[in-house]
């Protein structure tokens, strides 16, 4: 077997791992989504803001939620401390969305992500 084969394969189980997950999780914002439940939240701390978004950290029913922002959003200041801010929440997954987090262009990606396996896997049959 050549090196190139098995960077491939290595490469395809990788992709299918890191595709699966993101496709999990594509799913479940859907989910919480169509639940269409919005909750009040209150923000105590602003996370850092980093190359593709932020975080902040926000307090529903006595627990803390992580939730992911934009850059744009984390750059402007749009979330301050103390402000109650409108989010979607799941009784089954536990889990809190922004109600702008961008389901559907989730879902989208995931779907091209399941292409990077399956590249992989063509030059794999291949050789």
């Amino acid at each position: 077997m050549d090196n190139k084969r098995v960077i491939y394969i290595i490469l395809f189980f990788l992709f299918t791992f890191f595709s699966i997950k993101f496709f999990e999780t594509a799913i479940r914002d859907y989910n919480i989504t169509n639940e269409n439940n919005f909750v009040s939240a209150n923000i105590i701390e602003n996370g850092n803001c980093g190359t593709s978004g932020g975080t902040i950290k926000v307090k529903y029913n006595d627990k803390l939620y992580t939730l992911a922002i934009r850059r744009s959003d984390c750059i402007n200041a749009k979330f301050s401390i103390g402000d109650d801010i409108k989010v979607l929440y799941s009784k089954r997954y536990n889990y809190l969305i922004l109600d702008d987090s961008g389901v559907m262009t989730e879902l989208v990606m995931s779907f091209f992500f399941f292409l990077l396996p399956l590249y992989c896997l063509i030059k794999i049959i291949k050789k």
